[in-house]
């Protein structure tokens, strides 16, 4: 009968580090995999909220102007407030000549 060991003593010794390093690396790269998956439908969610309330106030504002024009009061005060809040909800300052309103793009 053959009593010599076949097995290295101190690859047990590690063997539950091993085991414990592999786990985690598993665990890592599925947890990022899922991470990512969720993190773009929470960023689609979250998008599409900030887009909806944008599209409201760009409605509520080019309503405002539409009746101040219609009725032929506009005053210079309510003019530079209404061209402003076009100006910071479309992200461009294109439609409009006045130049003193192009500072207001860089807020």
């Amino acid at each position: 009968m053959d009593t010599s060991t076949d097995f290295d003593l101190e690859s047990l010794v590690h063997v539950e580090q091993s085991f414990y390093e592999t786990g985690y690396q598993d665990g890592f790269d599925h947890g990022r995999i899922h991470g990512l998956i969720e993190g773009r439908a929470l960023g689609r969610e979250q998008g599409f909220a900030m887009w909806e309330e944008l599209g409201f106030y760009e409605g509520f504002a080019l309503t405002w102007r539409a009746i101040l024009v219609k009725q032929s009061r506009e005053e210079e005060h309510l003019v530079r407030a209404r061209k402003a809040l076009v100006i910071l909800l479309t992200g461009s300052y294109v439609h409009f000549e006045d130049e003193h309103m192009k500072p207001v793009h860089s807020i």
